[in-house]
């Protein structure tokens, strides 16, 4: 549900989550953190993956936030492991 914000104040609480015998560029691709975010007046828990290229948001909280959206002129391929399969 939506949280009604009192005051102005900033949140961001960072979660670091990384498995142990990685190497570097291994435990780098895996870190990820929880934030909690201010989209009008309502607050956000998002989770960040900073190993991945993608930046999505689902439908859902877009539609409860009343946010709008609009079509990108040149949108960029998502594809899933599976070699040849590209979603726009």
């Amino acid at each position: 549900g939506e949280v009604e914000i009192k005051d102005d104040s900033d949140v961001d609480e960072r979660i670091g989550c990384t498995a142990t015998n990685m190497d570097s560029q291994e435990e780098e691709m895996s870190r990820l953190f929880q934030i909690k975010i201010q989209i009008k007046r309502t607050k956000v828990n998002a989770l960040v993956d900073t190993g991945s290229q993608s930046n999505l948001i689902s439908e859902v909280v877009v539609k409860k936030l009343g946010l709008e959206t609009y079509e990108h002129p040149h949108p960029y391929p998502l594809g899933w492991v599976k070699k040849g399969v590209e979603i726009q």
